[in-house]
């Protein structure tokens, strides 16, 4: 994987740099995150905080599929530990089960002149492949640095993430709303609508398979009087992450001026 750093991976004998360090890894608390009572109380009996990556501003890293076996709802969360590790900590929703350690350490120094800075992938749920049984889980370290994991027989499998790609979008937003028909008008009232709208033409152009926007999972929130941004998350055959900014013209009309977006089709 090249990320256009030195990079040097924390293993066993340099525990020390991630104790000294570990305060610089962000974290977010469990109950931020919608979860079974019986699973945060196993969550909580070891300490977990949720490492949080770069990849959001919004909380993310715990996650719940089928990741041992078919019809096996498991949970995951990106643990911060005491000693300055992040590890992925299971509540298992039966006898099935991966004993081994999806990673020692999901902390990356990266080196850049004299400063370290501390990276943790952003973890997402992915379909499962051709001659497999049941969702994968992806680790995600830059738009297309992603490694993918599958519980087989107990033991994690290791092998390339999905094919990613990056792309974005500009728009200036129109100085007046007043010359939009009324069909055009009512359609731009609704902030979350003209976001999956700009979204799913961008992924029309690059040529992504086509996916219904409509069913990822969106949160809208303020950024400004004017201005809001929509967060999109979508696994599936095509995997999105996206950032949709919408501006408003006028007392009603949003116009979408600002995406960012890694889409990941399954391999």
């Amino acid at each position: 994987m090249r990320l256009g750093f030195v990079v040097y991976c924390v293993c066993l004998g340099t525990l020390s740099l991630a104790q000294n360090q570990s305060s610089r890894v962000p974290s977010t608390p469990l109950d931020r995150f919608e979860m079974p009572s019986n699973v945060l109380e196993e969550f909580q009996r070891d300490g977990c905080t949720v490492a949080q990556s770069n990849f959001s501003s919004t909380p993310h890293n715990v996650l719940h599929g089928t990741f041992a076996a078919p019809g096996q709802v498991d949970w995951m969360a990106a643990c911060k530990l005491a000693d300055g590790r992040v590890q992925a900590q299971f509540v298992w929703g039966g006898e099935h089960r991966c004993d081994t350690p999806l990673a020692n350490d999901m902390v990356m120094h990266l080196s850049v002149n004299e400063s370290v800075f501390l990276m943790v992938p952003y973890l997402t749920i992915a379909s499962a492949r051709e001659g497999q049984t049941h969702q994968r889980i992806l680790q995600r370290w830059t738009p297309t640095g992603v490694w993918s994991y599958y519980c087989n027989d107990g033991k994690w499998e290791k092998t390339p993430g999905d094919s990613c790609t990056k792309t974005s979008r500009d728009e200036v937003a129109p100085s007046s709303s007043q010359k939009l028909l009324a069909t055009e008008l009512q359609r731009r009232r609704d902030i979350k609508s003209v976001a999956a709208a700009e979204l799913a033409h961008v992924i029309e152009k690059q040529g992504s398979r086509k996916i219904e926007i409509t069913a990822a999972n969106a949160d809208c929130r303020p950024i400004g009087s004017l201005k809001q941004i929509c967060f999109f998350g979508f696994s599936g055959e095509t995997s999105i992450n996206a950032n949709v900014i919408v501006e408003r013209v006028g007392k009603e009309a949003w116009f979408a001026t600002k995406l960012e977006a890694t889409i990941c089709q399954l391999q």
